[in-house]
């Protein structure tokens, strides 16, 4: 069936089933057999998944958008495992997320989580509130031109209708404790008349949210329970129990205060658990359980209550942590967190006689090994004023740094694996393997000895903006902006970045954390981050400002300012530079790291680009198109006019394929060059990370080492990096005040191949969206000279004649946007409809003429011009390229024109979505 299925994938119409199926055979076959647990059923599908993998037809990218992926693991000494299944299907307006946990202890197997959420319609919740909230009634019809809205109303064109909003989730913990919701345009209405109740009546909805809430949650719930008696050999019963009950409480209040506007969240918790089980029979003679079991418990006290307080006007937060009442001067020991595990035997009367607990009982003794018990005690939270204590009873082997090490070895030292399985935390052997020994561990703080009592974190976020020439503005979190003023430290730090970065579009923000230890000795720690970041068509900046204050410790700082230059088409020989200016130590003047790169297209891969395979491949189907286009001009209507444009539009489709890959390659970075050059004296610290990351660096890349070092002298780093994008490997020059290597075709992960190298002529967004998902981020059309192709990779043969075609539009009952074309003298004539605005592009003598709502802009080559539209709702942009292309940029879509070619893309949905859109051409 697996073959069938891989094989399948070649002929399969529906492009998300094709990724269901591939990815699903991927994620089975990379699965190893000595990673999955005993039991599971994946075994035998992954060796055939190994097999039939090859047949399938691939999908591009590395994350699909459709997949069944599988994940599992085993650890060895602890004979437990786990597998994961993770599940995704995107459908037209809709989306599911799968995902389901199950554990493995031997052949024991329980499902801790799984749940599955379907949600579709959420375009068309989002719309109905929306407009329930704001109570406009206005036909969207009034809100775009009146030539789009003629043009609507006089082809007929009907909007597509919004899927209703649904929604469905289900959970399953702990085997058997499920919860289902479901929701649908019903539960919509209903959210409807509650928001417009609370719009009529304001007051009553404040006298419900602007108020002190208690909150008192005290749940005990039981996991794992397993209850089994199994007959014997010699008549009596086995009894086999186990449990896992959990205890969780949390108590406080929120205190909402609408006048400030501000919320406080005071809240103490703890926790505990407890894992219990044993293994036994019923005595004949006195109806006794006669048993033996392990008793584990983990129990967390946080002796303080935490006051959390959000105030959205200054887009601060306060956190403020205090020691419970409870506390009193002369309490000297609380168990912060405690952890036992105990072995015991056990001789009780069943539980219908006795209520006792199993592990309380006074016949329940604690099994001791040959190994006697090892104390260990450690202090530890001084810095920060706490007295507190680790406290270790222990009958491992031994107990030493080297027993720490082996016991994390056992979880892959990795925290959340062992957070997964804290079930079986255990003492250690002396070769590391675990074992079912006495085994206790505490967190003990001295509230009497600790001279800091409370604790005080203020966090506070500025985020200032600048656009043009106008002045700094502070954005709030209503969306609302102000001008940014001068008052604070933060604030001239804001104007500063802004300063700085002196580019056309600029954004900075400043985090101020203050955090205050408060007691016998009170410390001040005052941290203050500001980043700013500004771009223009050809260039983008950043700076980093960080400064730290330990109360009357010296100032400690460090400056970042970058940026990288590059033309958006670049040209013959031209470099992309980058630098990074970092100044850092009690000024950021004190010690320096200068790092400059560059990257370039070399003459290699230029030439390249003109032998490769695809390059033969454009130039050959460019050839075909053209006398395939000159037969159709002059034929008539009739049936052998129909196929020639059939098959000139596949063969235009091939074109566009080989020649986009031709044209990335010959602007492919496919060298950097980075010097880096510091101050004459760096902190020692600099000089040990630098000799670690060299070592460690030739460890790494042992293979590939093409020559012994070569001692230089020299007082800079240089790292050339060259990329072969035939074979994706890449090779590095690395030369050091230390020695000089060379790194030859080091292999690049396959996942890697469509990242690197970055193409000179695209975004690196977009090209790193394209290289993961395998779809373009923005849905693309293009008009051509005698073909369109299509938001779904459909090419047609279409000669555009003197009316106007659509290309693309919204497709909803919005209608807010359109992108029409016509052609007059073999030149095209684009019109672009936003909202109430019209923008037409024309040819003009050798340039092109620009008018937004009828008023002329002045296009200036390798310039970006920014355009208010005329109700001052959108801006607009518009770049006229050295080669004489223009990319006119809208909020909706983005128009490449060259006078003879246009370019579509639309960026309100992704390359699959164009279900919003009307790809087919209309007169």
């Amino acid at each position: 069936h697996l073959q069938k299925l891989a094989v399948s994938t070649w002929f399969e119409k529906d492009v998300e089933m094709h990724k269901f199926i591939y990815a699903t055979l991927r994620s089975l076959s990379q699965l190893a057999l000595e990673d999955q647990p005993e039991g599971s059923e994946w075994k035998d599908l992954a060796t055939k998944a190994q097999v039939v993998l090859p047949l399938a037809k691939p999908i591009a990218g590395i994350i699909s958008s459709t997949f069944f992926s599988f994940f599992t693991g085993v650890l060895k000494n602890l004979h437990v495992g786990s597998q994961m299944t993770n599940a995704m299907v995107t459908g037209s307006t809709s989306q599911m997320i799968y995902h389901k946990t199950e554990y493995f202890l031997k052949q024991v197997q329980t499902t801790p989580v799984e749940f599955s959420i379907d949600v579709g319609g959420v375009k068309s919740l989002v719309s109905d509130l929306v407009k329930s909230v704001s109570g406009d009634t206005a036909s969207f019809l009034e809100k775009i031109h009146p030539e789009w809205k003629e043009l609507v109303q006089n082809l007929e064109i009907s909007p597509v209708e919004d899927t209703p909003f649904a929604a469905h989730i289900w959970t399953r913990f702990s085997d058997d404790i499920q919860f289902v919701f479901a929701a649908n345009f019903k539960t919509v209405d209903i959210i409807k008349e509650k928001v417009l109740e609370s719009l009529k009546a304001p007051g009553k909805m404040l006298e419900k949210v602007c108020a002190k809430t208690p909150i008192n949650i005290n749940k005990v719930f039981e996991a794992l329970p397993y209850q089994a008696v199994v007959p014997s050999d010699l008549g009596f019963p086995i009894v086999v129990e186990t449990q896992e009950t959990n205890l969780v409480s949390l108590k406080g209040e929120v205190d909402v205060v609408c006048a400030t506007p501000s919320v406080t969240l005071k809240f103490a918790m703890k926790a505990a658990v407890t894992y219990s089980g044993y293994v036994g029979t019923v005595s004949p003679f006195t109806n006794e359980l006669l048993v033996a079991g392990i008793n584990e418990h983990r129990a967390t006290n946080i002796p303080i209550k935490a006051v959390v307080e959000l105030v959205p006007t200054t887009s601060s937060m306060k956190i403020v942590m205090k020691q419970i009442d409870e506390i009193t001067p002369s309490t000297t020991a609380i168990d912060m967190h405690h952890y036992h595990m105990k072995p015991f035997t056990a001789k009780k009367p069943l539980v219908f006689k006795d209520l006792t607990p199993i592990v309380l009982h006074k016949d329940t003794k604690v099994l001791k090994s040959n190994s006697d018990v090892k104390t260990f005690e450690a202090t530890f939270g001084q810095t920060v004023g706490l007295d507190m204590t680790f406290k270790v009873d222990t009958e491992s082997d031994l107990y030493d740094r080297k027993t720490v090490i082996d016991a994390w070895a056992n979880y892959k030292y990795n925290p959340f694996i062992a957070g997964w399985f804290h079930f079986t935390e255990t003492a250690i052997k002396a070769n590391g393997m675990p074992t079912a020994r006495f085994h206790k561990y505490t967190i003990v703080l001295n509230p009497a000895k600790s001279v800091t009592k409370e604790a005080e974190l203020n966090l506070m976020l500025t985020l200032a903006t600048k656009k043009d020439t106008q002045e700094p503005q502070i954005i709030k979190l209503d969306g609302s902006q102000i001008a940014l003023p001068r008052s604070s430290k933060h604030e001239q730090s804001l104007h500063e970045s802004i300063q700085k970065l002196n580019s056309e579009s600029a954004h900075a923000v400043n985090a101020l954390v203050t955090a205050k230890l408060i007691g016998g000795q009170p410390i001040t720690y005052t941290y203050s981050l500001t980043a700013g970041k500004g771009n223009s068509i050809l260039e983008h900046k950043w700076n980093l400002q960080m400064e730290t204050v330990n109360g009357e410790a010296p100032l400690m700082k460090m400056c970042v300012e970058g940026a990288m230059k590059y033309p958006i088409v670049p040209a013959s020989g031209v470099k992309f530079k980058y630098f990074n200016h970092i100044g850092f130590g009690q000024t950021c003047d004190e010690y320096f790291v200068n790092v400059d790169g560059t990257t370039s297209v070399t003459d290699k891969q230029k030439q390249y680009s003109k032998i490769s395979q695809e390059a033969k491949r454009c130039d050959k189907l460019t050839i075909e198109a053209q006398k395939i286009n000159q037969e159709i001009r002059y034929k008539s209507q009739g049936l052998e006019k129909m196929k020639l444009q059939e098959k000139y539009a596949g063969v235009i489709s091939e074109q566009l394929k080989a020649c986009n890959i031709k044209s990335d390659q010959s602007s492919a970075l496919d060298q950097a060059v980075i010097e880096v050059t510091t101050s004459d004296a760096l902190p020692t610290y600099v000089y040990t990370y630098g000799r670690m990351v060299n070592s460690g660096l030739k460890a790494l890349l042992f293979e590939y080492i093409s020559a012994w070092p070569v001692y230089t002298q020299t007082k800079k780093v240089q790292v050339k990096l060259n990329f072969n994008q035939k074979l994706n490997t890449i090779s590095m020059y690395i030369q050091t005040p230390m020695d000089t290597m060379v790194y030859k075709n080091i292999r690049l992960p396959i996942q890697v191949q469509n990242m690197l190298p970055l193409i000179a002529s695209k975004s690196p967004v977009e090209q790193s969206y394209k290289a993961l998902t395998g779809s373009p981020l923005y849905g693309k059309c293009i008009l051509g000279q005698g073909y369109v192709q299509s938001f779904d990779k459909k090419t047609y043969g279409y000669q555009v004649d003197q009316c106007e075609h659509i290309l693309s539009s919204d497709c909803s009952k919005e209608y807010d946007h359109a992108v029409l074309a016509k052609e007059i003298n073999g030149m095209k004539h684009i019109t672009v409809y936003h909202k109430l605005s019209k923008i037409s592009l024309t040819p003009s003598f050798s340039s092109y003429k620009l008018e937004v709502d009828g008023q002329e802009i002045t296009m200036v080559k390798s310039k970006l011009v920014y355009i208010k539209s005329q109700d001052l709702t959108s801006t607009f942009s518009v770049y006229l390229s050295a080669d004489n292309k223009v990319i006119l940029d809208t909020p909706a879509a983005r128009v490449t024109y060259n006078g003879k070619e246009a370019v579509v893309e639309e960026k309100s949905i992704m390359a699959d979505g164009s279900r919003f859109l009307r790809a087919e051409i209309k007169t």
